[in-house]
C-alpha cells in the first residue's frame, strides 16, 4: 500500500466535536487503530478506512462488533498483531485461531498478521525509542 497522503486516526473518542471527518475522508489512505467506530461519528472522524491495525487486546471487541467493523469494510485491509502466544499458528494461538475462523466466514476479508520476528523488531524499536521494556 502506497499513499501520497494519509490520515491516521488513533482513537476516535479524542476527536469528538472536531468536525474533521471530511478532511480525513479526502486523504488517499485512512488508517484506523483497533475497534474505534466510525458509524455515528462520521462528521468528526470520517467514514472511509483503508487500513485498520488491530491489537490482540481488541480482538474480542472486533468480533463482537464484526457487523459494523468487518461487513462494511470489504475494501479495508486488516493487520492484527500481538504477542507470540496469542498469534501461534499451531492451534494454541487464541487470536490466530479466531482470525482463521473469521477468514472462513468472510473469505474476501483482507487479513494479515505481524510475524513473530517483526514483533521482536517492533519491541526492540519501542525499547530504543522510549527506554521502556
Amino acid at each position: 500500500m502506497h499513499c501520497k497522503s494519509c490520515a491516521l486516526v488513533t482513537s476516535s473518542g479524542h476527536m469528538t466535536g472536531s468536525g474533521r471527518g471530511a478532511e480525513i475522508d479526502r486523504k488517499e489512505c485512512v488508517i484506523r487503530m483497533n475497534d474505534a467506530p466510525t458509524r455515528g461519528y462520521q462528521r468528526d472522524v470520517g467514514q472511509r478506512t483503508s487500513l485498520r491495525v488491530v491489537a490482540h487486546s481488541s480482538m474480542q471487541r472486533v468480533l463482537r462488533n464484526r457487523h459494523e467493523l468487518l461487513n462494511s469494510s470489504q475494501n479495508t485491509t486488516f493487520i492484527f498483531w500481538g504477542p507470540g502466544n496469542y498469534m501461534r499458528q499451531d492451534g494454541k494461538g487464541l487470536v490466530y485461531n479466531n482470525l482463521r475462523l473469521l477468514k472462513q466466514m468472510m473469505p474476501k476479508l483482507q487479513v494479515h498478521v505481524i510475524s513473530r520476528l517483526k514483533m521482536l523488531d517492533f519491541d526492540d524499536l519501542f525499547k530504543k525509542e522510549t527506554g521502556k521494556d
